[in-house]
């Protein structure tokens, strides 16, 4: 099994560029991408979570989680 890890001599561990460019070429050539517009969807789906969530906490009487 391949390592992504690596050491060098001083016994810092650093990660194995080969090793992670190996494995972007089996995914690619799988066919296997995130869609084009993945990021925008989950920053949405975050920021709906979000408003859920202050209004849960307000509704119950607790202090907000995170302060804007």
């Amino acid at each position: 099994m391949s390592q992504p890890f690596a050491f060098d001599e001083e016994g810092r561990t650093y990660i194995n560029e080969t090793e992670v460019l190996k494995g972007q070429m089996i995914v690619s050539a799988a066919g296997i991408s995130l869609p084009a517009d993945f990021a925008g969807r989950a920053q949405e789906k975050a920021d709906l979570l979000e408003r859920r969530l202050a209004r849960l906490e307000k509704q119950l009487g607790l202090d907000p989680i995170c302060a804007d």
